[in-house]
């Protein structure tokens, strides 16, 4: 008995960070800048924006998803709490809707910190323009 209350007493308190979610995307979105720091390949200059199926990073922070929840066919509301670079947990809400194509990634700050814009797959990112 007691070691069921210590047990149920560790998961009350245990962080919000520590409780991932995924995010069911058809692969990695970002920036060109972004995608070639993850891939390891090319000039990764520029604004850095990754956007997988575990976290965001964006600005050197790299923000695990806390909640997802479904707004829509491929819309999602997503909490993000960044701890990189700071000295408290930094939290975010994100309005996410993949085109259903996959062509991109439409992201709305909601509140809080986080990235926004619109995003290409990386594997688009990755091919020149011709």
């Amino acid at each position: 008995m007691k070691l069921r209350s210590t047990l149920w007493a560790l998961l009350v308190v245990l962080p919000t960070a520590a409780l991932a979610a995924s995010l069911p995307l058809a692969g990695s979105y970002g920036t060109p800048a972004g995608c070639a720091a993850h891939a390891g390949t090319g000039d990764s200059s520029g604004e850095k924006v990754l956007f997988s199926a575990d976290d965001v990073r964006f600005e050197g922070n790299v923000c695990p998803y806390t909640s997802v929840t479904a707004s829509g066919d491929k819309a999602f509301e997503v909490k993000i709490a960044c701890e990189s670079g700071h000295d408290e947990v930094v939290r975010g809400t994100l309005d996410i809707t993949e085109s259903a194509d996959g062509s991109k990634l439409s992201v709305a700050l909601k509140d809080g910190a986080g990235p926004k814009g619109e995003f290409l797959p990386c594997d688009a990112t990755a091919t020149p323009s011709q």
